[in-house]
């Protein structure tokens, strides 16, 4: 399929223009900032399984500045990885859903590139069966790393079950890596040390 631009040059179709191309389609006014409206029209094309949560969530993630708008930077670190959870979210029927799902969407996306490799290096070194899931035991040993070794059982628990968000008890991949902010506010509800 030929798309010709309104200059005469030949131009790809929207879904098939790479981001940064993305990006300049949709700022409007031309300050080299989406506003939410511009990032909206952007991830129609990027992310076209995003509901507005997912939305908002990335709009807010992306924003790393606080400014109220997506820079050109801000939009290409993310983008790639909105790409990636669109297509995920198509596969496995999820998306403009549920609250649930939408708080673990937002969750994901404040997720830094470090933080997912960090999440994921995590995962695979505790999943010892390489089920592709981390049952009780496993994840303890992770939050002994995350939390420190002060956790009380019970806390443990709700941490488990807080990620556990299909109730299989077990933690797959995506709910661990959904579930990373919560997890980190385990480290300040340690038991009090005895003296």
């Amino acid at each position: 399929m030929r798309v010709v631009a309104q200059d005469g040059r030949l131009a790809l179709p929207a879904q098939r223009r790479p981001p940064h191309a993305q990006f300049a389609d949709q700022d409007d006014d031309g300050d080299n900032c989406l506003n939410f409206e511009e990032f909206k029209q952007a991830m129609e094309i990027v992310a076209p399984n995003f509901g507005v949560a997912e939305l908002k969530g990335a709009f807010h993630a992306s924003d790393t500045d606080g400014s109220g708008g997506v820079d050109k930077d801000e939009f290409m670190k993310r983008v790639s990885m909105f790409q990636q959870m669109s297509e995920d979210m198509e596969k496995t029927g999820a998306g403009t859903g549920t609250a649930a799902s939408s708080a673990s969407e937002k969750n994901l996306m404040a997720l830094t590139a470090e933080e997912r490799k960090e999440a994921e290096m995590l995962f695979k070194k505790f999943d010892k069966d390489k089920s592709g899931e981390l049952d009780f035991a496993e994840f303890r040993k992770v939050m002994k790393i995350i939390a420190g070794e002060g956790l009380s059982d019970a806390n443990m628990l709700k941490a488990f079950e807080e990620c556990d968000k299909d109730g299989t008890g077990n933690i797959d991949y995506q709910e661990f890596l959904a579930g990373q902010t919560e997890l980190k506010k385990w480290k300040q509800k340690r038991k009090p040390k005895k003296k």
